[in-house]
């Protein structure tokens, strides 16, 4: 008797399945290809994302202001996926499992944010 078993390999996650299957951490920030300084009650902030499409940014433990709260907003996802809608801001997206990368031009500013996986 002949057993044929199939190998089917995992389908790799989509950008909506990684960027809402974790919680993404402020790792750096840049303007105009400057590192910028992050405060340590900004290092401590992190995002997540929920599939009903609304994010949360999550302020941490250590606030830049006392009244600082948790801020909750909405998202969505071209459908090319190269850009993620923000609110009423649009940015460019890179994304990885372990990796977010946020790019917005305002201006004549380029900013970067960049986001790591929890």
């Amino acid at each position: 008797m002949l057993t044929v078993e199939s190998c089917k390999k995992d389908e790799p996650k989509s950008k909506i399945e990684i960027l809402t299957s974790r919680s993404w951490i402020v790792s750096s920030g840049t303007t105009n290809g400057v590192e910028k300084f992050l405060d340590d009650c900004v290092k401590d902030n992190y995002f997540t994302f929920a599939t009903n499409g609304t994010y949360t940014l999550h302020t941490g433990a250590i606030k830049c202001v006392p009244s600082e709260i948790d801020y909750t907003n909405t998202w969505s996802l071209s459908d090319d996926g190269k850009t993620i809608l923000l609110g009423q801001t649009q940015w460019f997206i890179e994304i990885t499992e372990s990796k977010l990368v946020l790019t917005v031009v305002d201006g004549n500013d380029t900013l970067v944010m960049i986001l790591l996986a929890m």
